[in-house]
């Protein structure tokens, strides 16, 4: 971390993971910017994706593990967190500089794999098809409205922690 003229500037460094990304240079043509490393940057979401994607079965499965409802509240409960935090970071990195690495990583690699859409869309199909009408309709649509609401309240918590850095 390092301060310059009032702005927190924090950098990842992975180039030891260059090591192990001979195959992924053949991609770096699909994100060539001149501003950013396209293997860095594949390197930081394949990485993020990896550890969001690792916690989001671990949540989904504890909560999961203790109910006796056809409703999938391990789901429900990691997109919803992963809404909040969407929110939250996006207003964090409206004013917070990070490296382009570092806000992949964590928006499009780690939320992204921590939050994934299709499996809320596919255990809503599961419930409905299984005759579980009420349950199934619940759940989308539930998860929509709280979702809406988690990225607005992450929203708003994040300005207050803005303000409360002074930015």
């Amino acid at each position: 971390q390092h301060i310059f003229g009032g702005e927190i500037v924090l950098q990842v460094h992975l180039n030891f993971l260059l090591w192990y990304t001979p195959i992924l240079i053949e991609c770096s043509a699909l994100v060539n910017s001149p501003k950013e490393d396209p293997v860095l940057n594949i390197l930081s979401i394949f990485v993020g994706g990896g550890l969001g994607a690792v916690l989001r079965y671990a949540i989904s499965r504890l909560i999961s593990n203790h109910q006796d409802t056809l409703f999938p509240w391990g789901t429900f409960t990691v997109n919803i967190i992963g809404a909040f935090a969407i929110g939250f970071l996006f207003q964090l990195f409206d004013r917070i500089f990070l490296t382009e690495e570092l806000r992949n990583l964590i928006t499009i690699g780690f939320i992204g794999a921590f939050s994934t859409f299709s499996i809320f869309t596919m255990e809503s199909v599961v419930l409905l098809r299984g005759g579980n009408f009420g349950v199934g309709v619940l759940y989308f649509f539930g998860s929509g409205v709280a979702g809406l609401a988690a990225v607005g309240i992450g929203l708003f918590l994040g300005d207050i922690v803005l303000k409360m850095m002074r930015y």
